[in-house]
């Protein structure tokens, strides 16, 4: 051995130990732990702290001879490891002609397949197993390897051991069997914590150190259920405001059949009460757990046969906003052949619950086309303290457009049945709505929304005070409403209903407006389309106001109306002026854009007001003015064209 001086003109050839010796018997020498120093050291290590029984551990045996060099090869004829516990022995028989994975200097690594057998075997576990377990539960694992080992060789052999029942295993011992012609050798070694314990060999080359305090046991864990609950159609996004049903398989695939019982938990911010049901069982109602837990316990599913699977249902009312739940089911059974024991198997789903749709809003004044009540009419000041559900308005009027761009953040198409506005009601303003985009549907029609774009859709909406006392701003609290359903859904199931809030606008301010609008008018020999540009101040306070108006010349148009003039406008009234604009520019046939350089200036305060756009028209960002659209000539001819035919038609008629 590497630790005793080396002698010269010996043999180092264990077999040959007796050689001139008579004997009249072939000897069996079985030598104790510590009785003498041997040069084949030993190690055995569990990679994984802990296992489940009914699945199988990696371990790996590292001999090492530590013989002179120069020495003869020793071929063991088996190995035998004996454990405590669920596991009992592994032996391990001589195969010379045993396949080896990997090589690397003195050092080869094995895989070993094991195979089941039963006996008692040989060794000092044996007795102890056997205070533990009866003589009919010894199970014996056994393999083949080539166990030949030369001096400073190691021999690395990785087995799969299966885990039978739950509780702590370790490997306690180990015995080396020499068969030669002259005697047959049994050593008895324990394994001992120390260098090289902990060592584990990914490969004949590489290495890895398992850091833990006893890498010789394995905590073995209860044997692992065979109920499988698998979800049937789930899916990785639900959304709000739709009725959730979620269908779940529960497969027995033990031998045998298992009565079992479903417990069902919802977890998350606020969970709704749910529903379970199972096949021929009426529907069971979770109770409410709380701000953060929804439960039901102990649903029967009855005795589900072998090989068998039961389908059960959750139904989960319509979430009004995005959240994350978790929901647990939990089937606790039993089997016939092993009654008193419950079995559980857990399954956790995550169920990510989405808004389907976003919007933004835009709210755009438009002119009122009625006239304003008269303050100095006695016949339309009301007083404030007339029950106003009796009487019609007769405050002032405005009207704006509510454009709504919405998208849908859904993984998928979307059916679009129908979107509208709800117009929270208040007592001081009565509103009336209407849809202008898209044009309301005929019965039983929509519209596919694919992910991720954009749609639009504007409402006309119409306010108006109850008194003309009433100067104070108000408020419009607005919601939007969109009705859809996925295309998987049925015609029969009603569309599910998603509300977005809009922000709040505020109505009817004191500050004088400026409203602007166009219409365009076909000049009688048909060169050019004549823009009519309406401009319309509104004086909603109790003061007397003037304003300066004017209008500069441009080379983009000529126009008719007031260069230059001045309103004088009554408290609580609107006056308004009308320019006619001719397009210098040649005909477009995708149409244009003018600027006005029309300026309203306050002559009291000298300020300049901002003119307000409305159809046809748009701010201008360069300087706060606005743009006029002139259509297209050809647009216009086509119009024209029609006009003609149509009145060809009349006279015909």
């Amino acid at each position: 051995m590497l630790d005793f001086t080396r002698r010269t003109n010996w043999h180092y050839d264990i077999s040959r130990s007796l050689d001139g010796i008579s004997l009249k018997s072939k000897p069996h020498v079985h030598i104790e732990d510590g009785q003498t120093l041997s040069f084949v050291s030993a190690s055995f290590i569990f990679r994984d702290e802990e296992g489940k029984a009914g699945q199988s551990a990696n371990g790996q045996l590292t001999l090492k001879s530590n013989a002179h060099q120069g020495a003869a090869p020793i071929a063991l004829s088996s190995v035998q490891v004996d454990f405590n516990g669920s596991v009992n022995r592994i032996i391990l028989k001589h195969d010379e002609d045993s396949d080896e994975q990997q090589k690397h200097g003195n050092t080869v690594l094995s895989a070993v397949s094991l195979t089941t057998g039963a006996g008692k075997g040989k060794g000092k576990a044996a007795a102890t197993n056997s205070e533990n377990l009866d003589e009919d539960r010894i199970i014996i694992l056994q393999g083949e390897a080539n166990l030949t080992l030369a001096p400073g060789q190691t021999i690395v052999l990785g087995v799969q051991i299966p885990l039978r029942e739950p509780g702590e295993t370790s490997a306690v011992s180990l015995t080396l069997s020499l068969q030669s012609e002259l005697f047959d050798l049994d050593q008895y070694q324990s394994f001992q914590q120390g260098r090289g314990a902990n060592t584990w060999f990914l490969s004949a080359s590489k290495t890895r150190r398992i850091p833990r305090a006893n890498p010789l046991a394995i905590k073995v864990q209860q044997r692992p259920p065979q109920m499988e609950i698998v979800g049937l159609t789930w899916k990785d996004q639900y959304y709000t405001d739709e009725p959730i049903t979620l269908e779940f398989e529960i497969v027995n695939e033990e031998d045998v059949d298992a009565p079992a019982k479903l417990d069902a938990i919802l977890v998350g911010s606020l969970p709704p009460v749910f529903i379970v049901e199972v096949p021929g069982q009426d529907e069971t109602l979770s109770d409410d757990g709380g701000k953060d837990e929804s439960r039901l316990s102990n649903v029967p599913l009855g005795a589900i046969e072998s090989s068998k699977s039961i389908i059960t249902h959750i139904r989960v009312p319509p979430i009004p906003q995005s959240t994350q739940y978790s929901l647990t089911l939990k089937v606790v059974y039993f089997l016939s052949t092993n009654p008193g024991t419950p079995i559980t198997q857990t399954s956790v789903f995550q169920l990510n619950i989405v808004n389907p749709f976003e919007a933004n809003y835009d709210l755009m004044p438009r002119v009122h086309p009625d006239p304003w009540p008269s303050l100095f009419d006695p016949e339309g000041v009301r007083d404030p303290s007339e029950d106003d559900s009796h009487h019609l308005p007769k405050g002032l009027s405005q009207t704006w457009s509510l454009v709504t761009r919405y998208a849908s953040f859904a993984s998928e198409d979307l059916r679009v049945s129908d979107v509208d506005i709800r117009v929270q009601t208040s007592r001081t303003v009565r509103c009336h709505s209407t849809r202008t985009l898209p044009q309301p549907p005929q019965p039983n029609t929509s519209w596919i929304v694919k992910p991720k774009t954009i749609e639009d859709a504007a409402f006309d909406i119409v306010a108006q005070k109850h008194t003309l006392d009433d100067r104070n701003q108000a408020t419009l609290d607005v919601s939007f409403v969109i009705k859809w359903s996925r295309l998987s859904s049925s015609s029969h199931h009603p569309p599910n209903t998603t509300t977005l809030p809009v922000p709040r606008f505020a109505l009817f301010g004191i500050e004088p407006r400026v409203l602007a609008s166009v219409s365009h008018v076909r000049l009688k020999d048909g060169s050019k389309p004549l823009v009519v540009l309406r401009l319309v101040i509104e004086n909603a306070s109790n003061h007397f106001l003037t304003f300066g108006l004017s209008m500069e010349p441009s080379d983009e148009f000529a126009f008719s109306g007031p260069k230059q003039t001045t309103l004088h406008l009554l408290p609580v009234s609107r006056r308004s002026v009308t320019y006619r604009l001719l397009p210098l520019a040649n005909g477009s046939s995708t149409g244009s854009w003018i600027k006005p350089g029309l300026v309203v200036k306050d002559k009291y305060f000298q300020k300049v007001l901002r003119v307000i756009p409305t159809e046809g028209m748009k701010l201008d960002g360069k300087d706060g003015g606005f743009l006029v659209w002139v259509p297209p000539e050809e647009e216009e001819e086509e119009d024209e064209e029609s006009e003609e035919s149509g009145s060809s038609e009349e006279d015909s008629a």
